[in-house]
């Protein structure tokens, strides 16, 4: 099933918690995976390489204290994001420097710089774009990849003004300095498109869901409702699935407005709407359908099912405080049919919930067996105006 238009403003905070969660641990694994290079760099380092001995067990440390603070969440995610994306560009740009200015960069160091480090200046570049978007990542891609290039070059020409015999090899540094800027732009052009995309699918949901979503509850309006009802229907025929639907009236819900102030019920309608949310499922759109209406479509549920759904979600308001309120509902079930159009399981939706309303109010049931002449069929029109 498509998505349902107008998700509630918890949900989608809730969605966004999630991804959130998803990224602090990633991090964390990062940090980890960090933490056990420097172990194995430190464990086999060179005696007189006083930069890993020295340096190696403080970053596991910072790296360690890191790790910790992702995965309890103690400090705000893109303030470490920040932090650690320095930290990897002292520690990768430092050992750089430390090979071309403590090291021979043309002799014993230079297996190491070809074949080892200049990933790591890859990397840095890489996770700069990754954690920091593109204009943040480009400013570290730029610095680091010029510091590079300076390192690089000075070594090149006091190497040629010595007139050693291995100044040759300053070939293989421009080499990976190509392979660097084209990592460089491949790079920044991928994090641009993903920002630029993110942000126009942003702005497309923002100007439909406009058009669909009611101001007060953030649920699908009446229109939203009804095009998603469309959508459900004609896959529920294709699929041969079952679809049922279920109207909740508040009751007395004027008496809310007129004696605890519109205010109170513009929140009571609010929360109503979260808790049938929260109740129905991710399966389910609830729709604000009428002024103290919602209508709730349930894709793959049967009316036994769905009656079920709605009765455990009238017993949950009849159970819970609503902002300091107790408020009941009342509920009438029906279940599409093929067969018949949707205008037809509307209104018998509707006429279980004036059966329900007959019966007494804070309960649920379905409509009468009886089916009316087409003539006589009708449904509410009112609009899903806020209160």
């Amino acid at each position: 099933m498509e998505d349902s238009p107008g998700r509630t403003p918890a949900s989608a905070r809730q969605e966004l918690s999630r991804l959130t969660d998803y990224r602090r641990y990633t991090y964390a694994v990062a940090c980890l995976m960090a933490m056990a290079i420097f172990f194995v760099s430190w464990l086999f380092r060179h005696p007189h390489d006083f930069f890993i001995a020295i340096g190696y067990p403080i970053f596991s440390v910072i790296y360690g204290v890191s790790c910790v603070l992702l995965i309890h969440g103690r400090v705000r995610l893109r303030l470490l994001e920040v932090g650690l994306v320095s930290l990897i560009a002292v520690i990768v740009l430092s050992r750089l420097a430390w090979h071309f200015i403590a090291g021979d960069p043309f002799g014993a160091n230079f297996m190491p710089l070809v074949s080892g480090h200049y990933w790591a200046v890859g990397m840095l570049i890489v996770v700069a774009f990754i954690a920091l978007g593109f204009r943040a990542g480009m400013a570290v891609a730029l610095v680091t990849f010029s510091f590079s290039a300076l390192l690089a070059t000075g070594a090149s020409l006091s190497c040629a003004l010595d007139g050693s015999a291995g100044c040759s090899d300053a070939m293989y540094f421009l080499r990976i300095h190509f392979f660097l800027l084209t990592l460089l732009a491949l790079t920044s052009a991928g994090t641009l498109l993903r920002d630029r995309t993110f942000s126009a699918i942003a702005r497309t949901e923002l100007l439909e869901r406009v058009n669909v979503t009611d101001d007060l509850t953030g649920l699908a309006n009446r229109q939203g409702a009804l095009d998603y009802l469309k959508k459900a229907t004609r896959i529920a025929r294709r699929k041969d699935q079952p679809l049922s639907l279920a109207l909740a009236n508040l009751d007395h819900f004027r008496r809310i407005n007129h004696h605890q102030g519109h205010e109170t019920g513009d929140r009571v309608m609010a929360l109503v709407g979260e808790l049938l949310t929260e109740a129905m499922g991710r399966d389910s759109l609830v729709a604000r359908w009428g002024s103290d209406e919602f209508l709730v479509v349930s894709p793959g549920m049967t009316e036994g099912e769905a009656l079920h759904s709605a009765e455990h979600c009238r017993w949950r308001m009849e159970q819970l405080p609503i902002a300091g309120l107790t408020v009941t509902a009342t509920f009438g079930v029906a279940q599409y049919h093929p067969e018949r159009d949707l205008d037809e399981v509307l209104y018998r939706v509707d006429q279980g919930l004036v059966q329900a309303r007959s019966l007494g109010r804070n309960i649920v049931a379905t409509a009468p067996a009886e089916r009316p002449a087409p003539h006589t069929l009708r449904h509410r029109r009112e609009d899903a105006t806020t209160v």
